[in-house]
């Protein structure tokens, strides 16, 4: 049962500032028209918010600020159409994203509002047969920035080549992000201030990281068109070298592998060079034709071979010429061949 010293205790309210001078179980005032019970900042701010129903709105703070007051009082709206109100948005951020940055929690969460919770004007597009060419039409170089960043997100093929060279560096962002390009025109087209801006381009780090993720699972031609044009991505693609998985059965071409070492420089450590031979073609599986022919192309190639890449393919082939059963005149005219790369070593 509560006694009245615990009434007492509970009326003593220690966060207010003026709770001492009140008389002894006397609660502070009710709080005046305008004002938040307990003055809390965000408390006040939502409830003024709230008559803006057509717009979402997304609380970028820890979700007790949300879930604790969202909507605990009614705020009248003239808004007709649909009342965004209703449902509470926060990006949920804890300690670590106080101290470390939570903008990644924020960009996922506006990404989601965005898919979620489309524009009206849109989404009634969306019935139209040809929806994609009506948006181009309407949107793609709208005068209002936000028509075009919403374009370059909904556009159902991906953005478009337009899209990513906008002059608003948010737009090229939003669809560098969602364009199907490969990767050089991506990178070629996107408004440049997007890559010499460090703010900027972390904006499309993660996007760029699958972009360059896919280069070196590839023959690295592309990746070194890139990284010729665009250097300031080189730790993307010294990383995607070293930890990236290999997805398929195309290998480094010798000649981009060694051009990529080239651009590397001084900065090809131990890991990255052995990242660069698990991507060159393996030769130990070779028939004695497949053989000859690869062997032949690094004839042909071999002013352009870095030594790294010579010396690998060297040692590959001394290995198989010895696990390979062959007529010790045969070996000796194999091994002429090799020392063709040893002797522009």
């Amino acid at each position: 049962m509560v006694n009245r010293a615990k009434i007492k205790e509970l009326m003593n309210e220690s966060a207010c500032s003026h709770s001492k001078d009140k008389k002894p179980g006397a609660g502070c005032d009710m709080p005046k028209p305008g004002l938040a019970a307990g003055g809390c900042a965000f408390d006040g701010a939502q409830i003024s918010l709230f008559p803006y129903a057509d717009a979402v709105h997304l609380v970028h703070g820890p979700q007790t600020c949300l879930g604790a007051s969202w909507e605990t009082r009614e705020t009248l709206s003239s808004y007709e159409g649909r009342d965004h109100t209703v449902m509470g948005f926060t990006t949920g951020i804890t300690t670590n994203d106080v101290i470390f940055g939570g903008d990644k929690r924020l960009e996922e969460s506006i990404d989601y509002i965005m898919e979620h919770y489309r524009p009206e004007a849109i989404e009634a597009l969306q019935e139209e047969s040809d929806y994609e060419a009506r948006g181009d039409a309407l949107y793609m170089h709208h005068e209002d920035v936000e028509a075009r960043l919403e374009w370059a997100f909904y556009r159902p093929s991906g953005s478009h080549p337009d899209q990513v060279s906008d002059k608003n560096v948010i737009v090229a962002i939003m669809a560098f992000n969602h364009s199907r390009l490969w990767a050089l025109e991506r990178f070629n087209l996107v408004n440049k201030e997007v890559i010499n801006d460090d703010k900027l381009r972390v904006k499309i780090r993660n996007r760029s990281r699958m972009l360059f993720r896919a280069m070196v699972d590839n023959d690295f031609t592309e990746l070194v068109a890139v990284l010729e044009r665009y250097p300031v991505f080189m730790d993307l693609a010294c990383d995607q070298v070293i930890n990236g998985r290999i997805w398929n059965e195309t290998f480094a071409d010798p000649s981009a592998a060694s051009r990529f070492l080239e651009i590397v420089g001084d900065a090809a450590d131990e890991k990255l060079l052995e990242g660069v031979s698990r991507r060159l073609q393996p030769v130990k599986r070779f028939s004695v034709d497949e053989a000859r022919a690869y062997l032949q192309l690094l004839g042909e190639q071999v002013q352009n071979l870095h030594l790294y890449v010579k010396e690998h393919y060297v040692s590959a082939f001394e290995q198989w010429m010895e696990r390979t059963s062959l007529h010790p005149l045969q070996k000796i005219a194999w091994q002429k061949q090799i020392n063709v790369l040893k002797e522009t070593a």
